[in-house]
């Protein structure tokens, strides 16, 4: 009766370690019997009704584990040993076209009373592919990451809301200057080195989408450096939540952008002061892409003529020109923009009371490296002035050209009476 409960005992116990997908294996160091569970077998590809020895065991590994499994289990037999063993190994089965395994053995051997001799050692085996699988995986994405962070120049941090700490990349060493200490740090230390203007509004700002239950989060600042130095600093971060949505943690990035925002700056500087200039200069002036089509005008054209660029874009400048006037300069301009030759032309324009006065109009291309005319360049300079001055002289060399033949023929005239009265006093008087 006592056999028997033992025996269900064991089997009850085989029973669950099958249902957990446990293999059970017990070798006799003696007699070098080796006895194997279904699961075992199954494993190395094997019918459960197949015999199996310590040699073939070693044959069913990857060739490259054998040597050191053998070593681990000798080690557990040997007397001076600790008895245990505990390793992971490849299997490639005993059958052809098996996949490969990973499995995990635990096992412990059993000595004499003398403790020279191992009598038994029995252990276990699982499958661990999928373990492993997953080690892998992670493993290539922890490689990945690492490459990434030494391909970019991004601070990249991991930023634990749970204890409020944040993990950083080399960057922060490497792009900000701080050393390894800074690589595990207190959310009150980036809090800390953001600059005291923009402080409080980055701050509110990200635990605005913390607390309010957002995940993405972005915003520029100013963050204090290791030389003391402040850097102009894109940040962007994501936030990752639990299924009840409390926020766990937050990964993020740090670009440093100052040489971007010092750029812009001097572009803008360049712009306000290209714009001042071209609002002060005496022309009216203008820029149109390579087709004619006018993008921008100075504010000297929007004072004579009392118009906006929504009115004047494009083709919008025929508005104020001359009904007389346009069909020619119409017909003139659409062959010069792709003659992509400087040109001039002069014409009346209409200003914002009214009146026209001429204008004489420059316009010249701005090529591109390779020669191509990206847009134009042109100035229209008021000539009416100019033009009455012209006028006036016109008129008063042709005043002066009558004067001048009246008075050649009454010189003339003066000239033939002094010939005539020379002529009668040379004869003197006719003989009686």
């Amino acid at each position: 009766m006592a056999f028997s409960e033992e025996s269900i005992h064991y089997e009850r116990l085989q029973t669950a370690v099958d249902a957990a997908g446990v293999g059970t294996w017990d070798l006799n160091p003696v007699s070098g019997e080796l006895v194997w569970s279904a699961r075992c077998k199954e494993l190395f590809g094997l019918p459960v009704t197949d015999t199996i020895t310590y040699e073939d065991f070693l044959r069913g590994l990857h060739p490259d584990d054998r040597a050191p499994i053998d070593a681990a289990v000798q080690r557990a037999l040997a007397p001076n040993g600790s008895g245990l063993f505990d390793t992971e190994y490849r299997i490639i089965g005993l059958q052809e076209n098996l996949p490969l395994r990973w499995a995990r053995a635990t096992g412990r051997a059993f000595f004499n009373a003398e403790h020279t001799q191992a009598v038994r050692f029995i252990g276990t085996i699982t499958d661990v592919t999928s373990k492993r699988q997953q080690q892998e995986v992670l493993r290539q994405s922890e490689e990945r990451y690492a490459l990434a962070s030494l391909a970019t120049n991004d601070a990249i941090w991991d930023w634990n809301l749970v204890d409020n700490t944040i993990k950083w990349n080399p960057a922060v060493q490497r792009v900000l200057g701080y050393g390894a200490d800074a690589s595990n740090t207190a959310a009150h230390w980036w809090y800390d080195h953001i600059h005291a203007e923009d402080r409080d509004r980055v701050v509110d700002g990200i635990h605005a989408v913390i607390d309010g239950g957002q995940t993405d989060w972005h915003d520029d600042y100013r963050f204090l450096k290791a030389d003391g130095s402040y850097a102009q600093i894109m940040d962007r971060g994501h936030v990752a939540r639990n299924d009840e949505g409390q926020a766990m943690r937050m990964i993020g990035a740090m670009q440093d952008v100052t040489q971007q925002h010092e750029a812009k700056a001097a572009l803008r500087r360049r712009e306000a002061d290209f714009i001042a200039m071209a609002d002060n200069v005496a022309q009216l002036s203008w820029m149109a892409e390579a087709d004619g089509y006018i993008t921008w005008y100075n504010q000297r054209w929007y004072d004579f003529t009392g118009t906006t660029l929504e009115e004047m874009k494009g083709w919008g400048w025929e508005k104020v020109h001359h009904p007389d006037h346009i069909n020619q300069v119409a017909a003139f301009v659409q062959k010069a923009w792709p003659a992509g030759e400087p040109w001039e032309l002069t014409f009346p324009l209409r200003s914002k009371e009214g009146l026209y006065r001429w204008f004489l109009t420059r316009a010249v291309p701005i090529r591109n490296d390779q020669g191509e005319v990206e847009r134009w360049f042109g100035t229209n300079t008021d000539v009416t002035d100019m033009r009455e001055l012209q006028n006036q002289l016109e008129r008063s060399y042709q005043d002066l050209e009558v004067k001048v033949t009246f008075r050649t023929l009454q010189l003339e005239r003066e000239v033939q009476e002094l010939r005539a009265q020379l002529a009668a006093t040379t004869a003197g008087p006719k003989p009686a």
